[in-house]
């Protein structure tokens, strides 16, 4: 198996990242994200979601993995900026809760620098 095709054995994936400077001025987190992007096939699909006191999505459900997406990801990505506190539960319902699809690998990347401080904050329950 060829390294593009280990890179890209996912189909859907889910991008979870925490709202705060450490995560969002690395330049590293980006360019790890736009190159995974970059070597995947059009047939799948991903998520981009944005986490502080609040939960945001990039989009409704699914995106294709195109030339505009993959633009219209990182232009998100890079407009968001730092604030409030660090709802991680909030952020993980709303990864675990895509739509599943059978015979479909999913993947969740979770990125976080922060201690729980809004909604469940007890490791042993997020974890659950």
């Amino acid at each position: 198996m060829h390294r593009r095709e280990r890179l890209c054995s996912w189909r859907y994936l889910t991008f979870s990242c925490y709202k705060q400077l450490p995560l969002l001025g690395n330049p590293a987190i980006r360019d790890a994200f736009a190159d995974v992007l970059r070597v995947c096939r059009e047939k799948h699909r991903f998520r981009l979601i944005a986490f502080s006191n609040d939960v945001e999505d990039f989009r409704d459900g699914w995106s294709p993995v195109t030339a505009s997406s993959r633009a219209a990801a990182l232009r998100w990505l890079n407009g968001l900026r730092a604030s409030g506190g660090t709802n991680i539960a909030g952020a993980l319902e709303r990864a675990l809760e895509a739509d599943e699809r059978s015979g479909r690998l999913a993947l969740v990347l979770f990125l976080t620098d922060g201690a729980p401080t809004v909604g469940e904050r007890r490791a042993e329950k997020l974890a659950a």
